[in-house]
Order: C-alpha cells, then structure tokens, then sequence
C-alpha cells in the first residue's frame, strides 16, 4: 500500500520510519499516512511495538511509489473518497486479499503485479510483509479504460505478464532499486514512465478498453518499446516485428506510435544503438572499435563506422580521442 502524504518531496525519495515516535503514537502515526483506506492492526497487542518503514515519492499529478515494510495490518479499501488504483508487487512475506464476494487470495513474492481499486470493497490481511507498490489516480486510469469503470471484475487481479504487463513489473523492479539513488527530477521522469506503461498494460488487460497505441497518444507503448530497444541492441536482426511482438501489439499500432510521436522505428533504433556507442567509446576505453559495433548490433567495423560518422560527424577513433580526455 503506498503512501498518501501531501507534502511534495524536495529531495527524490524520502524516508519514513514509525522509530522516530514514541511508542505509542507509532501506529497512529502510520495509519494517518493512508487516510484514503481503513487501516487497523492483525493484533491489538503490538500496538505499542509497531514498526513501519517506507521509502516514499509523490509525483506532481498525484501518483505515488514506495518500497515498504510494515507490521502485520488490515487494510480495508472502498472508503467513498478513495480514488486511485494501486499496483503491488510482494517482495517477502504475503498478504491475504478478500473481495466482496468472500474470494480469498494469497499474494506471495511468485504472484507478480496485484492491481487494486481502491472504490471496489477489498480487505487485506498482511503477514511479515515488504512491497514495491504504485498507486495511479483513478482519472488517469480511467482514459485508458475508455471511462469510469472498476478494474478488474472484482476490484482486484494479477496483471497479465504479457504484453505491456512485463514491461510495468521490470520498470517498478528497476524504480524499486534506484528509489534511494533517485533526485526529484529523476523520480518524476521514472515516474512519469511508470504511470504510462501501467495506463497502457490495464488498456490491454482489460476488455473492452480502447487500443494501446491510443492510451495517452501511444506513451505507454512508445516507452515499453523504447525499453526493449535498449535491451537488445546488440541484435544485428532487431526488427519492429520482435518489439511489437514482445509488447502484445501489432506492427500497424506500434508504427502509428511513432509517427505520432514523430519517430520512426528503424531511426529509433539506430539512435540507440549509437547513442551507446558513444557512451563506450569514452566510458570503455579498453574496447576495440570492432567489439563495440558488435555490442552495439553492428556485423562489421565498417557499417559501424560509416553509421557513427554520419550520426556524429567524425569517425569513432576522432570521437573517442576528441571526448575521452
């Protein structure tokens, strides 16, 4: 469950620890961080050795993340003015979730992405528990379901790992990692990203919502793509089909993303690929040129060189000696 302070952070991430109080307030002073949920403890007789930790940002359109570790709590969601939904991946421990109808499920680290509403009635009972979790705001949600309608059918499911599910739960994995690294600049752009690749991945999951490439002007797509591109640079045969195919898209969609974002696939891909050889021309200096245009998915010195002069206006070898000083 994420954090629902107001005040914006100045510094990236913040830290947040229930030791700083005494002993009886602990809880208290947990609890009022989540004011949009009902928060109460497994078992009464902690209350005064309650501990909580959490590493926390607040984005500026009202998104949340956290890394987080709690004492054992009930968390009753569908207060009237809860309006976001939450996507939480377990660390350790598991968490009990119960939906209206009585459904029980266990959420254990193998589970992947449980995605939350927070309007749909849901109880969940936390045993030794540690999360990474995002919280949307349910209007921004809401555009990519084509209107004002609960996720999922009882207001809670495991995201799909397909498609752009893969690319929520690696990107949240990495956001997780870098949290206690990350400015304030860095951790909205992070953000940002988060909030559009998970726009895009409830597009998919869910039925009836309009296309992916529509959601947010194709961003939640355009991000996922950009993301397998990096990873797979070093491919000579990287096409739009294997990118398409990984994000649970057809090549139509994932073409129309880019014109519309005024790119094209096989330039993106170009870029990237020199933009990292750039980067190990100076940074890995012990690199011969021939093992940098293959890690870069190049098959020859040659093709590399002539695609890094036409990108950068002089050979690598100039470029290495000119900017590795």
């Amino acid at each position: 469950m994420a954090n629902e302070q107001q005040r914006k952070p100045e510094n990236g991430f913040r830290q947040i620890s229930t030791t700083r109080f005494p002993e009886a307030e602990r809880f208290d002073y947990w609890r009022s961080l989540f004011p949009r949920v009902s928060l109460e403890l497994t078992r009464r007789d902690r209350s005064a050795r309650f501990r909580g930790e959490m590493l926390h940002y607040r984005g500026t359109g009202g998104e949340t993340f956290a890394l987080a570790y709690n004492d054992d709590t009930t968390t009753h969601f569908g207060k009237p003015d809860g309006a976001f939904v939450l996507l939480s991946v377990t660390i350790s421990g598991s968490a009990m979730l119960i939906d209206a109808t009585g459904a029980e499920r266990v959420v254990t680290p193998k589970t992947g992405i449980v995605v939350m509403d927070s309007s749909r009635p849901l109880t969940t009972h936390t045993r030794e528990h540690r999360q990474f979790c995002l919280t949307v705001p349910r209007a921004r949600v809401a555009v990519s379901l084509g209107g004002e309608r609960a996720v999922g059918e009882r207001g809670a499911f495991v995201l799909p790992e397909s498609g752009l599910g893969h690319f929520v739960l690696e990107h949240l994995r990495t956001l997780a990692g870098a949290a206690g690294t990350l400015g304030a600049d860095e951790a909205q752009v992070a953000m940002g990203a988060a909030v559009d690749l998970t726009a895009g991945a409830l597009a998919q999951a869910t039925p009836r919502s309009i296309g992916v490439d529509e959601v947010a002007g194709g961003s939640a797509v355009l991000e996922a793509a950009k993301r397998y591109i990096a990873l797979h640079l070093s491919e000579p045969g990287l096409t739009a089909a294997d990118i398409a195919g990984a994000l649970g898209c057809s090549r139509a969609q994932l073409f129309r993303v880019f014109e519309r974002h005024g790119a094209s696939i096989g330039g993106s891909i170009r870029s990237a690929r020199l933009a990292y050889a750039a980067h190990l021309l100076v940074a890995h200096q012990r690199l011969n040129i021939d093992q940098i245009a293959y890690r870069c998915g190049y098959t020859s010195a040659a093709s590399f060189a002539r695609a890094f002069r036409a990108h950068a206006g002089c050979t690598p070898q100039a470029y290495r000696h000119e900017c590795g000083q």
